[in-house]
């Protein structure tokens, strides 16, 4: 400001210098009065030009040039805010809104007009809504020590008086001397949404753990038990097999597949069976081809044999010993004894 006045002192000095010079010749021509007005006409003729060119034209295109720049620079900024996601509310120190951004009328339902000049409190609920106005007249400590600059949860309240989970950041800027704050919100409900699923799969994969390893240890304890058992069965098949050999009585099994299962040494010697002849899962058929075992056939061949012992199987309930004696090559007579055991 001092340059343009000087600039405008200098002006003025140098064509009331000018002017004075000139009127020095006709000062005993003209009356004093007419020498004034002429020396003020002149004074704004000359000075006119030099002032505009040199003083004002380069103030005003400064100013149009800040102007521009201001302009260009608050039209960024505008595109900025309305392109970030979360919504940007600014309100004054009394709690009444100035600027909203799109995602600030998306995220509460209000138009842009609906907002601007309201109490920040439209958008609040409970207490956050009763206390707001106290929170900012007690700004000093109040609202430093609760929310300024911090991510706070809270409940948001839109037009249609839906309520949903909200995080507000705030900041404080001065602007011309008074107090500003912006608050920049987020809306939480699919952010909760996708931590409650999560809590949820948490438990339900904590229950399938819990599952999966009572149902390891069932396990063991059951292959503890069968390791106990394959012991038993073993204990007892050897026990069967010593009374087996020693009841003097030929003995042949066969499981309910009609497979060769067990015999005794007493049956292969009095059928003068040989090792090589058989084998066990042998079936009843093969084992029925061996020429020195169809002597205990009698008059059945083979085939009517296998067909009687199925429907003896089938029967084995009405009855499930069966015996007759059988005379064999060189006058030797034996006891044949049948019996059908369950499985």
């Amino acid at each position: 400001m001092f340059k343009v006045l000087l600039k405008i002192a200098v002006v003025i000095f140098l064509a009331e210098a000018f002017i004075m010079i000139g009127l020095e010749e006709f000062e005993h021509d003209f009356p004093p009065v007419i020498l004034i007005i002429l020396d003020a006409s002149l004074l704004a003729l000359f000075a006119l030009g030099p002032i505009y060119f040199w003083v004002i034209k380069p103030y005003v295109d400064y100013a149009d040039s800040v102007s521009k720049t201001l302009k260009h620079n608050a039209s960024e900024l505008s595109a900025i805010v309305e392109a970030v996601v979360e919504g940007i509310v600014t309100i004054d120190a009394k709690g009444i809104i100035h600027t909203v951004n799109t995602a600030a009328e998306n995220l509460f339902g209000y138009a842009h007009g609906e907002m601007i000049g309201q109490n920040v409190n439209i958008l609040m609920t409970g207490a956050d809504r009763v206390h707001h106005d106290k929170y900012l007249t007690e700004h000093a400590k109040a609202i430093e020590a609760r929310i300024l600059g911090s991510g706070r949860k809270l409940e948001g309240r839109r037009k249609d008086k839906t309520i949903f989970p909200l995080q507000i950041s705030i900041a404080e800027m001065a602007v011309s001397g008074g107090r500003m704050y912006t608050g920049i919100m987020r809306d939480l409900t699919a952010e909760n949404e996708f931590t409650e699923k999560l809590k949820q799969q948490v438990v339900e994969l904590e229950f399938q753990r819990q599952n999966i390893e009572e149902a390891a240890q069932e396990r063991v304890a059951f292959m503890e038990e069968l390791t106990f058992t394959k012991e038993e069965v073993t204990e007892k098949n050897n026990f069967l097999h010593e009374i087996m050999e020693n009841t003097g009585q030929g003995v042949l099994v066969f499981n309910s597949q009609l497979l060769l299962a067990a015999w005794n040494n007493t049956f292969q010697e009095m059928m003068n069976l040989q090792e090589n002849e058989y084998s066990e899962y042998m079936t009843l058929e093969d084992f029925l081809k061996i020429d020195s075992k169809r002597s205990f056939l009698g008059k059945l061949t083979p085939q009517k044999y296998i067909a009687q012992t199925k429907k003896r199987i089938e029967k084995r309930s009405e009855c499930h010993e069966y015996s007759h004696d059988q005379a064999l090559d060189g006058g030797k007579v034996i006891n044949v004894e049948q019996r059908i055991m369950d499985e």
